[in-house]
């Protein structure tokens, strides 16, 4: 989870179209001809920065963001793509239970409009729309968002499930992944390469840098440190 940017994490279990053909202007009669298969997908989304602007794009598409799986399943198999059961648990717990058939715009609708505004290639992903159950929709004081150590289950029928554990990424783009833990150690302390170690345990597992590089201090002292850590989300000790 890149929480030093964004801390409202949500889920949306998704019926996902991929193309085998290119599309443009297509009819809604001929438009799931244009199909090669379907997969379950996970909207994942940063609600927090997908509100920021008018535009939702930045909240949707940070590394790592709309994970898929576990199959493609081709069309001719999976028949009406308007007639499957979507679902979504968190640790156990169910959070979305609806069926495709009950979307705004069905699969047709979708194909034939985007084809009208873009050409559609093949090996092009279409993210169809989540239901109802999403942690946003909720009342703000029941709004607890997904946090490190979650365990996310997506599932359409007839496609499989995708299973998400989700984990700290600090530093964004720069550093290296920080496995959620209750307690975090600084192990060692590279000045000069503007590198923190630390790890759970007293065993490392992995690297803290992204706010290190902004420190205005001239050395990292412990104190610069626990301060840098903290902004990232990590509690260190």
């Amino acid at each position: 989870l890149p929480t030093a940017t964004a801390k409202n994490f949500d889920y949306e279990v998704e019926l996902v179209m991929v193309f085998g053909r290119e599309c443009r202007n297509v009819s809604e009669a001929d438009a799931l001809d244009y199909v090669a298969g379907y997969c379950t997908g996970n909207d994942f989304s940063a609600r927090d920065l997908q509100y920021l602007t008018s535009q939702f794009m930045i909240g949707k598409t940070f590394d790592g963001f709309a994970p898929l799986g576990p199959h493609l399943v081709t069309s001719d198999l999976v028949g009406d793509p308007n007639n499957l059961r979507l679902e979504c648990r968190v640790n156990g717990e169910q959070r979305q239970d609806w069926t495709t058939n009950d979307m705004i715009f069905n699969c047709r609708q979708m194909i034939s409009f985007a084809s009208r505004m873009m050409t559609i290639k093949p090996g092009d992903i279409f993210f169809t729309g989540t239901p109802h159950g999403v942690i946003f929709g909720k009342p703000k004081g029941e709004q607890v968002w997904l946090k490190a150590g979650d365990r996310v289950v997506c599932s359409v029928e007839k496609l499989g499930e995708h299973e998400g554990h989700f984990r700290f990424t600090v530093g964004q783009r720069r550093g290296l992944g920080i496995a959620a833990a209750e307690r975090l150690y600084v192990l060692s302390i590279n000045p000069a390469a503007n590198r923190v170690i630390v790890g759970a345990a007293r065993t490392p597992i992995g690297a803290f840098q992204g706010s290190l590089a902004s420190l205005p201090a001239p050395k990292l002292g412990a104190i610069a440190i626990k301060a840098a850590l903290e902004r990232a989300g990590v509690k260190p000790e």
